[in-house]
């Protein structure tokens, strides 16, 4: 069995060896951007996927998805305080200011009506340019007055505005919006959140109700009557926005949406994959590399079948020749058996013919016309005749059978040294085989390799992100792990 096991072996290799190098020529080697020279037709189908096209879906399929928003309704609060805290520092600075020149922090009609009150106004506004004070303002503050008769409208406009969904612009690049947006409100800016939790509580709207910063701006600014204008643009410098985009949560939910959309060419078998003339893009390459790896596991499970058959072959000639040698040894010992038996027995050989009396005998010879004449005792000359023809018969038996022998021996040794010397190629075609083998399996490990190394990188991220970040590099493994799997599980179907 051992034998007959190396012996199929040493014939598959051999066949593999022969049609590898075939393979390898039928199939032109084509890079992005060579031209073809002749029409490449397949001679198998093909499902090949379009890398452009297929990017171009995923994005369109990305598109669809709502780019997700954290809605934080205390950015108004804040917003409102730096309001106030910035009306009551330049409160205090020019109450400073006014001690200063008039000795004093609080004036009288006269004082205030003096050219050197306003004077002092105009010094405070070169000195205090973030934040306008007009004369009424600085009147209210000279007579004692808080000043919230004015500060009170515009925190009013600041908070209508702020209650609005506010964003920044641009996006960024890797995060374009779509014509929706689904915006999640959080109370706690630190809180984490997760796809499931943004399908629970997020809410989807029109891109347009959620105004850019600017625009926010100009909109409040627009409140403002015109003899307040300086006003109204301090007050829009401090709006911030109160919607901010996550980015890997929008990236891991496109991805969940968009990375399974594949598009893909079918060609029947005997369809031209390129022309001659035209450029080799991705998907032309694609094509090629897939043509590559069908026809050539094809054709080796084809030469596999062929090889089988052979080695089926070969096991019956086998089988024969041990058949043969078993019906030789069993000859030799039957003719060994017979030469002993007649060894035992008496018979004249030889072509004579004998006439005798009592006193000589006559031996004969009709075939060469010629006679002996014995004298003496007959029965003396029967048995020395009879000893002659025993020791020529044994004579005979035993050259007869070194002879069988030695062609029998042989010829097996023969068989035996072309045998050896068909192993020892095989071995060596088998060794050679193996190499082509490896090298045309390569792209199939090195993907494989590569997936797994994205995987243990991913994995490596997963432990070094912060937490908001872990469900993405969790889908973004999970996805990679499914490519993956389908690249095993179409490599070993193509195998077998």
């Amino acid at each position: 069995m051992v034998g007959t096991a190396h012996c199929v072996k040493s014939f598959l290799a051999l066949t593999l060896l022969l049609v590898a190098p075939l393979l390898a020529q039928e199939i032109p080697q084509y890079r992005l951007g060579d031209m073809v020279i002749e029409d490449i037709t397949t001679p198998v189908p093909l499902k090949v996927v379009d890398p452009d096209a297929t990017e171009a879906l995923k994005q369109q399929e990305m598109m669809r998805v709502p780019a997700i928003f954290r809605f934080h309704p205390g950015t108004a609060d804040d917003v409102d305080n730096n309001l106030r805290a910035a009306f009551d520092l330049a409160r205090s600075n020019f109450l400073a200011k006014v001690e200063a020149n008039f000795g004093r922090s609080k004036l009288q009609d006269a004082g205030l009506a003096s050219p050197r009150f306003r004077q002092l106004l105009t010094s405070f506004q070169k000195t205090n340019m973030a934040f306008p004070v007009r004369m009424e303002l600085a009147e209210l503050w000279a007579r004692g007055d808080s000043g919230s008769v004015i500060l009170t409208p515009v925190a009013a406009r600041v908070r209508e505005v702020m209650e609005r969904h506010i964003r920044v612009e641009p996006t960024p690049v890797n995060a374009r919006l779509g014509n929706r947006l689904r915006l999640v409100t959080l109370t706690n800016r630190e809180q984490d959140l997760t796809l499931e939790t943004v399908k629970e509580s997020g809410v989807v709207m029109p891109r347009t109700n959620v105004m850019t910063l600017m625009r926010a701006r100009n909109e409040l600014q627009a409140l403002f009557p015109p003899e307040e204008r300086a006003l109204g643009k301090f007050a829009a410098s401090l709006l911030q926005p109160n919607c901010t985009l996550d980015i890997d949560l929008t990236q891991q939910s496109r991805a969940l949406q968009a990375d399974p959309r594949q598009v893909a060419d079918t060609y029947e078998a005997g369809q031209i994959i390129a022309s001659a003339g035209q450029m080799v893009d991705a998907k032309i390459l694609a094509a090629l590399e897939q043509l590559q790896e069908k026809t050539a596991m094809d054709r080796l499970q084809q030469q596999m079948a062929e090889t089988q058959a052979r080695s089926a072959q070969v096991r019956q000639r086998n089988q024969w020749l041990g058949a043969g040698l078993a019906l030789v040894t069993v000859l030799l010992l039957g003719l060994a058996a017979w030469a002993w038996t007649r060894r035992k027995r008496t018979r004249f050989l030889l072509p004579a013919k004998l006439v005798s009396d009592a006193q000589a005998a006559v031996i004969s010879c009709p075939a060469c016309d010629q006679s002996i004449l014995l004298t003496g005792d007959v029965e003396s000359w029967q048995r020395r005749a009879e000893s002659a023809q025993a020791a020529i018969r044994a004579g005979l038996l035993t050259q007869l059978g070194r002879l069988l022998r030695e062609r029998l021996v042989s010829g097996l040794v023969s068989q035996r040294k072309e045998l050896l010397d068909a192993q020892q190629v095989a071995a060596a075609e088998l060794a050679e085989l193996e190499r082509r083998l490896d090298d045309l399996r390569t792209p199939l490990k090195e993907r494989l390799l590569a997936y797994e190394k994205r995987i243990a990188e991913l994995e490596e991220a997963l432990e070094a992100r912060a937490e908001e970040n872990r469900e993405l590099i969790k889908a973004k493994i999970r996805l990679t792990r499914q490519q993956l799997e389908a690249e095993r599980a179409r490599n070993q179907m193509v195998l077998n």
